[in-house]
């Protein structure tokens, strides 16, 4: 994440009035401060920027102060999906990664169709994703077959009939699909090519105005404070 500087006033002020302990003790005030206030801009724009962002990708966006420096940024997870991984095509733009799920899906991207219930955050619910990747097993090449595991069956007494469809096929889309008791079958996920992002969360920029606007005002204010102690 680039750094970004700025000046404060009133510097020699303060070292004046207090010990050197305290002007440090300050510092590091207006640092946690300054750092959490853009964390909340971040914050407060994803809430308008996106469709109903989830707690879990809000609370995704961190700032961690180390003494006299602050990182602000996203959650950053060394296995599995992370925060930072669904926002980053956000702020640079381009492709994103495969989710886990898609990797497993003979490593294609896809979205949900219209026979699948999505959740108030308009996404599948994690439950029904492990539910079709342990009925599909191990995802051999199908053009339009079912390939639950005899495993899968032992543990669910009435699994439900989830098939793969392979590119190609003149009847159904690209997909994961589910033949219901009565011999329909619906569409739950849809294969799709590599989705593009462009830039649209300015996040380098909050942070910047945010820092710009808070920063004398977060110095003054913890001056007084350690001041009167």
């Amino acid at each position: 994440m680039p750094m970004f500087e700025t000046k404060l006033t009133g510097i020699e002020e303060a070292k004046k009035l207090l010990s050197p302990e305290l002007f440090r003790r300050a510092l590091k005030k207006t640092v946690f401060n300054v750092s959490h206030d853009a964390r909340k801009d971040c914050v407060d724009e994803m809430k308008k920027l996106f469709d109903q962002p989830t707690p879990w990708i809000l609370r995704g966006v961190t700032a961690r102060v180390h003494d006299l420096e602050a990182d602000i940024g996203f959650e950053e997870f060394p296995i599995g999906k992370s925060p930072a991984d669904v926002i980053r095509p956000h702020i640079k733009g381009g492709s994103r990664g495969l989710k886990r799920s898609e990797k497993h899906l003979r490593n294609t991207y896809w979205v949900p169709g219209q026979a699948v219930r999505l959740n108030k955050y308009g996404n599948i619910r994690g439950g029904l994703i492990t539910q079709i990747l342990s009925s599909l097993g191990k995802f051999p090449e199908v053009g339009y077959m079912m390939n639950i595991t005899a495993t899968s069956r032992r543990r669910n007494k009435k699994p439900r009939n989830f098939f793969i469809v392979g590119p190609g096929n003149k009847g159904l889309h690209a997909g994961v699909w589910e033949r219901t008791s009565s011999g329909r079958v619906k569409p739950i996920l849809m294969f799709i090519g590599s989705p593009s992002y462009r830039p649209r969360f300015s996040f380098f920029d909050i942070v910047r105005k945010a820092i710009g606007r808070n920063i004398q005002r977060r110095f003054d204010e913890a001056v007084r404070e350690v001041g009167v102690r």
